[in-house]
């Protein structure tokens, strides 16, 4: 995740040195821009101990939502407690389970002691904690809301982990498809050379296939992460018709949740817009969300700026137009907040049923070309079987 530290200039000017955790350079700048200086130049700072290396560890072995999810409630319940960040990671270490969370934790108090805000510390370690959280809590922090903001993220995360978890039946049933194909691929070879030549037959060519696989999935897997790539596959997955109009919603989800959370806490309409576009997710949401923000920032309304962010749909930005005209908002945040909630369990639900449904659907091609296949083997045996009689004959 990137760190960039920039130099601006007063209108006076003194010159002064900020930091801003942000996905992109140009939306950290134009933060620094917003406060009314001149930036003068631009830096990004290297990561430390779990940069890179803990970037390539998440991709191949990521942290689970669940145990995230934990550490962001625990570390809420701390702070809300008026306990410095350095003593929270410190008692931290003895509450979460996962290692790598640990690790942070250790790694963390002494960033903390050393004056490291709480956004710096998780973007330095891409690999345990999402981008996109900790380019959250950088624009939180510069509202003094982070207490308020790290429960919709927690929410955020557990969402997450119930679509992990309706996800592992598909996986599962994917496997054994993976599995029935390359019996179904074989059988020919079963019927002619028998059970032991099948068995000699598959370990000699199949495992250095497997291997194969299995190298070209993880690079698939570490080439599909890259911040570019990922970007790219993200607005190309948004125009397929299931799957991106659930991800669609899942990504306002996030952004109202966020937004609502800010409003309430006191924060400003720029700066809750600026946390909530980076809580979205997709570095290029956090782009457009700035531009979105610079219209509040010149006094525009709300109901424009939804417009200009592109995310919600036209009946959500109705209900806060109307509200925002009324007085009403704080009661249609939370109402649209529901409404979204139940909009993204319906698309998960969807997205499950056409999922199992492309699932069976090729396992009855399986089944068929594994019941072909049996069949020409078995004519083939018995035809040599009729060769060897007429030949003996």
């Amino acid at each position: 995740m990137p760190v960039f530290e920039l130099r601006a200039k007063t209108r006076e000017g003194r010159e002064l040195t900020t930091t801003v955790v942000s996905q992109n350079r140009e939306v950290a700048v134009r933060r620094v821009r917003a406060r009314g200086v001149y930036v003068v130049a631009v830096r990004r700072l290297r990561a430390g101990r779990g940069g890179s290396s803990g970037w390539l560890a998440g991709v191949l072995r990521p942290v689970s939502p669940a145990a995230k999810a934990v550490f962001l409630r625990q570390l809420h319940e701390l702070l809300t407690a008026g306990i410095g960040l350095a003593e929270a990671f410190d008692q931290l270490r003895f509450r979460v389970s996962d290692a790598r969370l640990r690790r942070l934790c250790d790694e963390a108090r002494a960033e903390a002691t050393a004056g490291r805000s709480l956004s710096e510390i998780l973007a330095a370690r891409p690999g345990v904690i999402e981008p996109w959280i900790a380019a959250a809590l950088g624009a939180a922090e510069r509202a003094g809301a982070v207490d308020k903001l790290l429960p919709s993220l927690e929410q955020d995360i557990r969402n997450d982990e119930r679509e992990r978890r309706r996800a592992t039946f598909p996986a599962i049933y994917t496997k054994a498809i993976a599995v029935f194909a390359v019996i179904a691929a074989t059988m020919p070879i079963a019927i002619t050379h028998g059970l032991a030549g099948w068995l000699t037959n598959t370990l000699v060519n199949g495992l250095p296939l497997l291997a194969l696989a299995w190298v070209a999935l993880t690079g698939v897997r570490v080439v599909a992460a890259l911040p570019p790539v990922r970007g790219l596959l993200d607005r190309t997955l948004m125009r397929v018709p299931v799957i991106g109009r659930g991800r669609r919603t899942v990504y306002a989800l996030r952004f109202l949740r966020a937004y609502t959370a800010l409003i309430h806490a006191g924060a400003s309409p720029q700066e809750a817009f600026e946390a909530a576009s980076s809580a979205a997710g997709p570095a290029w949401l956090e782009m457009r969300g700035e531009y979105a923000a610079d219209h509040l920032r010149r006094g525009g309304d709300l109901a424009t700026a939804l417009r200009m962010f592109g995310l919600l749909d036209r009946q959500t930005r109705g209900l806060i137009e109307t509200a925002e005209d009324t007085g009403e908002l704080d009661n249609v945040l939370e109402d649209s907040v529901r409404m979204l909630e139940e909009s993204a369990d319906r698309e998960s639900i969807r997205r499950t049923v056409w999922v199992w449904a492309l699932l069976l659907l090729l396992s009855a091609v399986l089944v068929i070309t594994g019941v072909v296949l049996g069949m020409v083997g078995y004519y083939k045996k018995l035809m040599e079987m009729f060769d060897s009689l007429m030949e003996g004959s």
